[in-house]
């Protein structure tokens, strides 16, 4: 089974990123699995050499050629880590394992702290019609 595996890895700075540091290692001794990463950063050195790992933006190029079975998406909350994860998964279908129960910050973190409040009550109609756009404002 070939895996597309998108999450946030070790050094980084988060609880999820760890998670997968000590998971992925048992994962490729039973799937064939891709790492896709955000670009800024180089993961620890057990993950390097061991398995391949591609900047997320590749993806799309490369789904084609490697013909995943599925791809398996670690979603938390911290913008930082997860935007590109969350544009991901809207894209090409998988499987989600959500950290956290809501994802209310990971919305803040990509549209009102990015200056896009249009958005953000966007996300809020959409999610819970017209109250959740007075809750937006």
């Amino acid at each position: 089974m070939k895996l597309a595996y998108f999450s946030p890895l070790p050094p980084l700075p988060s609880s999820i990123a760890d998670y997968s540091g000590d998971l992925v290692p048992f994962l490729a001794r039973h799937a064939e699995l891709d790492l896709f990463i955000d670009d800024g950063y180089e993961p620890a050195g057990h993950l390097r050499g061991s398995l391949p790992i591609h900047d997320y933006r590749t993806f799309p190029d490369l789904v084609n050629r490697r013909r995943y079975d599925i791809c398996l998406y670690q979603m938390g909350n911290d913008a930082r880590y997860h935007e590109y994860i969350y544009s991901m998964l809207l894209e090409h279908p998988g499987v989600v394992v959500l950290h956290q129960y809501v994802l209310h910050d990971l919305i803040l973190g990509m549209t009102v702290q990015c200056g896009d409040r249009d958005r953000f009550i966007e996300e809020m109609r959409y999610c819970y019609g017209e109250s959740g756009v007075y809750r937006a404002h």
